[in-house]
Order: structure tokens, then sequence, then C-alpha cells
């Protein structure tokens, strides 16, 4: 917005174009608005009372019960081994051995 100001100012004088110190004066409170009104968004976002996050997951997950196996707020994580044993069957199945290919 600065820079814009100062081409308003240049313009009349050094080039002899008030058209475009206007155009420049113009884009200045346009950005001048744009810049407040984002300021108070940032405010008003703020100011919004955030709940704790267990709650709100709490929230979440009683909105969706049949999304969710667990009703938990603690999640359950498989272990390496559970993992492996997963995963490696299925991944031993679906592609051929080096020596197949």
């Amino acid at each position: 917005m600065g820079v814009q100001l100062e081409l308003a100012e240049a313009l009349p004088t050094e080039r002899s174009d008030v058209d475009g110190a206007l155009r420049s004066v113009r884009r200045s409170r346009r950005l001048a608005a744009d810049g407040l009104a984002e300021a108070r968004d940032a405010v008003a976002a703020l100011r919004q009372v955030v709940p704790p996050l267990t709650e709100t997951l709490a929230a979440a997950a009683a909105a969706h019960p049949a999304s969710s196996g667990s009703t938990s707020a603690t999640p359950s994580r498989p272990s390496p081994g559970q993992v492996k044993d997963s995963v490696w069957p299925a991944c031993a199945n679906d592609s051929p051995s080096p020596a197949a290919r």
C-alpha cells in the first residue's frame, strides 16, 4: 500500500499522470479496506471461545457413532507385530517373488 501511495504522489508531478495517480489511490484504498477486513476477521476468530480438544472429539464421535468401532477417547494402536502379521501375508500373496518375475 505504501508503494501505491508513493506512486500516486509521484505520478502527477513527474509524468503529469493524474489518472494514474487516481488509480493508485483507489488501489491503496482497496488494499487498506481488505487488510482491515482481514484484521477484523482475525480478531473475531481469536475472541471465539474454543472448547477443549477432548470435548470437540467427544462431540464428533457422538455425532457419528456408526462410523467408529471404538468409543474410547484414547485410540488403540496395533503393535508392530500385529501390523506385520496382518500386512505381510497379503503382500506375500499379491506380489510374486523375485524368482517368479
